[in-house]
């Protein structure tokens, strides 16, 4: 947004303020009102001037006739002003009719203007108008879903970037052994073995680490193994939060000789303590942060406990996407979750039915909605996969490919769906990229990569059914 060379005025104010941190290191210059941004910026070594005039005591915000006069001999790339009020019909105000005029002045003098104000100044009006919603670009930290279509008509808007949350409560270490044959009650040598960070939500952090899109992994590692798959993780960028316990992460066999024989722990034994410690790491999400809850559930934690996860998300009004089926899943979808993807045999077995076509499957996806779901992928292996999104199905075709391996393909689509999502906010392109990076899963040996992923985003044709 900001470039070298740029010169930007920043308008006094909290908020504002925030904005510093992201110019240290440019080649700017900085026009202010604030005081306190001058000095911040000086301190920082950055090419800093202040506007002349009267000072307001308590703000020490420069205003008034003077300013405004100082202010004309500036023309600026880039203008950054505060709000203490955002309205529909009102527009963006702020109650002292001095600092409106400054603010009017500085962004008519913009190439660009944006007002960075948070969800707080929503539906606020005050008696002294700056301008028209249309004249500048909101950045803000969150918009209530049910109201983002409605801003969307009248105001440009970039929401601060959320953080996507992955919840792995039973991680493992996939040990994966290659055998020519397996002998019963005799000694066998394997051929090639690999060992790799598992789990349903792990999986999904790799995914979008591959997307570039931004996410802490969350959940209970202990252990040499634990360690193992926190290393990886930090190795490929991963951020991560977990709690440490006192039991050894699980190890997960998977034999190949032929066929595939799986062979997987239960999980850890986790204590009240490390359970309590686990939620206090939920203190760090804000609004509109996205928790993915995905794979099993240790029975030492109980069968409930993503019900205590759910409960701690809409406390803090955080949107949740949970990847389980049967009753787990039937259970949740009153509580309204942003996403849900059950393949065919797992939506036939949700409402205890059979499936022999895709037209037998769009009622149980259009149910899934009506009983809360926000979103809702059916994925059909060789038939592609259907997207049910209010009042519309769509679906998308199947990229071409040999598939090599069929674990990790439905989180991947998870992972694909909601980084572009939270990027781009465009649910078909969305769930273009899900499909395409499920695929390229399937067509690895492990997880897809990004060129991977790239390569076959063109490939899927999505269609309305």
């Amino acid at each position: 947004m900001v470039k070298d060379g740029d010169c930007i005025y920043l308008d006094a104010g909290s908020t504002t303020f925030e904005m510093i941190d992201f110019l240290i290191g440019r080649d700017v210059t900085v026009v202010t009102n604030g005081l306190m941004h001058v000095e911040e910026l000086v301190s920082l070594d950055l090419n800093a001037y202040i506007l002349g005039g009267k000072m307001k005591a308590k703000t020490k915000a420069v205003i008034g006739g003077i300013a405004i006069a100082n202010i004309e001999n500036y023309r600026f790339d880039k203008a950054f002003i505060g709000a203490n009020g955002i309205h529909l019909k009102d527009g963006y105000t702020t109650p002292d009719m001095e600092e409106a005029l400054l603010k009017r002045k500085a962004v008519e003098l913009a190439d660009e203007a944006f007002v960075i104000a948070d969800n707080s100044k929503m539906h606020h009006s005050h008696f002294a108008k700056m301008f028209d919603l249309e004249e500048v670009t909101l950045i803000t930290d969150y918009i209530n879903v049910e109201e983002k279509e409605i801003w969307m008509k009248k105001i440009d808007v970039l929401e601060a970037k959320k953080m996507i949350y992955t919840i792995t409560l039973n991680p493992s270490v996939d040990y994966i052994v290659e055998l020519d044959n397996l002998e019963l009650g005799e000694l066998n040598r394997m051929g090639n073995s690999v060992k790799l960070p598992g789990g349903k939500g792990v999986n999904v952090s790799r995914i979008l680490n591959q997307l570039q899109s931004d996410n802490c992994a969350l959940g209970f590692l202990g252990g040499f193994t634990g360690r193992f798959i926190q290393d990886w993780l930090a190795h490929e960028g991963s951020k991560s939060a977990f709690t440490q316990i006192a039991d050894d992460t699980r190890i997960n066999i998977k034999l190949k000789h032929g066929v595939e024989t799986e062979i997987n722990s239960m999980g850890p034994n986790i204590t009240p303590a490390e359970i309590a410690h686990f939620f206090e790491s939920f203190d760090v999400m804000e609004a509109g942060d996205i928790a993915i809850l995905s794979g099993s559930i240790p029975p030492s934690l109980g069968s409930d406990f993503y019900n205590r996860i759910i409960a701690k998300c809409e406390s803090l009004d955080v949107e949740f996407i949970i990847d389980t089926t049967g009753a787990s899943l039937l259970d949740t979808l009153a509580r309204e979750p942003f996403l849900i993807k059950p393949n065919h045999h797992e939506l036939a077995d949700l409402f205890e039915v059979s499936f022999s076509s895709v037209e037998d499957i769009i009622p149980y996806g259009k149910k899934c909605l009506e009983l809360g779901a926000k979103h809702v992928i059916v994925s059909m292996a060789g038939d592609g996969a259907l997207l049910f999104v209010g009042d519309k199905v769509y679906q998308s075709s199947t990229p071409k490919g040999s598939v090599k391996n069929s674990v990790g393909a439905g989180d991947s689509m998870v992972a694909g769906f909601v980084g572009t999502y939270e990027k781009s906010n465009d649910v078909l392109e969305s769930f273009r990229v899900a499909v395409a990076t499920g695929s390229a899963t399937a067509f690895s040996t492990d997880l897809a990569t990004y060129d991977a992923i790239q390569k076959l985003i063109p490939e899927v044709e999505i269609t309305e059914l």
